[in-house]
């Protein structure tokens, strides 16, 4: 009898133990910190190398956390520059209070809509207009402030709220200074102070009279051009193999490249020669004029008008300027 009533006993232990609280490999939801972010609903904009005044990000998000985002106390954004100017460290740049926030009709959650302006954040760091250039970068970094003092931001938020569509969390903006590039149409041109190269780079006897001609600037999109001449010929020397050399046009990969104003002759000749463009004058006016040399010494200096007489951009230049 005294076996069976401890085999119970044991057996009672046993159960009880079991029944307790489990030690479990991972922490249960309860047990987890309850945070908060922003979703992403829309985002537009950019920011335009001189164009300050009219450059900014517009945007607009709901607010998620446990209590349906009514815990959140405000939406704080800073910002920092990399650049020509020199690096400058974060600062404070936007805070949004839960008082004007406003309701997504869609969800019922809160949520606000806000603008990240090229200009705002220029003051914020201390630079101007002049001290900026095509390719800088603005960073944005948001953080959601709950009424309990905590805080999330890009630092301390799952990369699956970050970057998974569902979740579209809007902690960081990179506003990179982009430029606009508008130079296409039909050019006419006159290649004059021709010299033939020795084939190192040297400078060989003049030669040929001046020539005229027109040609069509194609745009290609993001800053890049191509030359079309009216025969077909996309002649690197603007006509100068056929006065001096009697050779047939500098065929290759004929036109120009424009990067925030900086403008140079883009690929080779048919001989795998580069062109490079230097002295450049006239930005501003419907003329512009430019000496040209390539690997081999051949060079001229080459004026392009343009045949709607609308002015080239002022802020035009070659590397050397």
């Amino acid at each position: 009898m005294r076996k069976i009533k401890n085999i119970f006993l044991a057996f009672l232990a046993l159960v009880v133990v079991a029944c307790g609280d489990p030690e479990l490999p991972f922490e249960t939801f309860e047990d987890l910190e309850k945070g908060a972010f922003a979703r992403r609903l829309s985002l537009s904009g950019a920011f335009t190398f001189g164009q300050v005044a009219t450059s900014s990000y517009q945007a607009s998000v709901e607010f998620y956390s446990e209590d349906q985002g009514q815990n959140v106390a405000s939406y704080d954004w800073t910002v920092e520059y990399t650049g020509v100017a020199g690096d400058r460290a974060a600062v404070n740049f936007l805070s949004i209070p839960a008082s004007s926030f406003g309701t997504n009709p869609d969800t019922g959650l809160p949520m606000a809509t806000f603008t990240l302006g090229m200009g705002d954040a220029l003051s914020a760091l201390g630079l101007g207009e002049a001290d900026i250039t095509g390719g800088d970068t603005f960073r944005f970094r948001g953080t959601v402030v709950l009424n309990d003092g905590r805080s999330f931001g890009i630092s301390n938020t799952g990369t699956n709220v970050v970057s998974s569509q569902p979740y579209s969390g809007f902690f960081l903006l990179d506003a990179n200074v982009v430029c606009v590039s508008d130079l296409g149409g039909t050019i006419n041109y006159s290649n004059a102070n021709m010299a033939r190269g020795t084939g190192s780079g040297g400078l060989g006897a003049s030669c040929g009279a001046a020539i005229t001609g027109s040609f069509d600037i194609q745009d290609d999109g993001d800053g890049n051009y191509t030359f079309n001449y009216p025969n077909g010929n996309n002649d690197q020397s603007f006509g100068m193999f056929d006065s001096c050399w009697s050779d047939d046009p500098g065929t290759g990969d004929r036109g120009m490249t424009d990067v925030c104003g900086l403008v140079d002759n883009r690929g080779t000749d048919k001989y795998g020669d580069t062109y490079y463009w230097t002295n450049l004058s006239g930005a501003g006016t419907p003329a512009i004029t430019f000496d040209w040399i390539n690997d081999w010494g051949d060079r001229g200096t080459v004026t392009l008008t343009r045949a709607d007489g609308n002015n080239w951009p002022a802020e035009l230049k070659t590397s050397d300027q």
